[in-house]
């Protein structure tokens, strides 16, 4: 009998949620902008979608305004476009040979808005740490049913399982509460 739950395979599955929530909230705006609002936007060049951050230099000219220098100046209207039809209602300008974006100061009305789609993304990645403990319980079910692990050993991959779970969702909501404190106070 051998316990074939690799408890290693399951954080790391498990830390790449968290990463990739990490980084999917990093765009979520509070009062001050950042440059990764609109740093991973996908813009349709070249004959493939590439981030905005590889076709441009983006600086913060205040807490209110980004400014991109784009390396090629013929993608200007295919930036343009990718910006008003990305779901961050924003309207870019163009400035010569930069695009502006001018971000309004938040009211309660916007802040109460990016909370809920902070929920909602919160709750994406709940679910998929809660899909990967699935798949490891019926991982573990079939060793025993297979006569591969005996009664004891399933019952501790459970629990081993589930304490693996709970940590990580403990994690998201911290990470959660974090970010929702930034976006209603700051």
């Amino acid at each position: 009998m051998f316990n074939s739950i690799d408890e290693n395979e399951i954080k790391n599955k498990m830390e790449k949620c968290v990463f990739g929530f990490q980084n999917k909230i990093k765009s979520f705006r509070t009062n001050i902008v950042n440059i990764n609002i609109v740093s991973d936007l996908l813009v349709n060049c070249y004959g493939k979608y590439i981030s905005l951050i590889n076709l441009s230099r983006i600086v913060l000219d205040n807490n209110f305004t980004i400014r991109i220098s784009l390396f090629d100046n013929n993608i200007k209207n295919n930036v343009k476009k990718a910006i008003l039809l990305s779901k961050l209602n924003l309207n870019p300008i163009d400035c010569n040979n930069e695009i502006i974006i001018n971000f309004p100061p938040l009211n309660n009305e916007s802040r109460k808005n990016i909370v809920k789609n902070l929920k909602i993304e919160t709750e994406k990645v709940k679910i998929s740490i809660r899909n990967i403990r699935k798949i490891f319980n019926i991982k573990n079910k079939k060793l025993k049913k297979e006569k591969l692990i005996n009664k004891d050993i399933e019952s501790k991959n459970c629990k081993k399982i589930q304490d693996i779970t709970n940590f990580y969702i403990k994690n998201i909501n911290v990470i959660y509460l974090n970010k929702e404190k930034e976006i209603l106070f700051s």
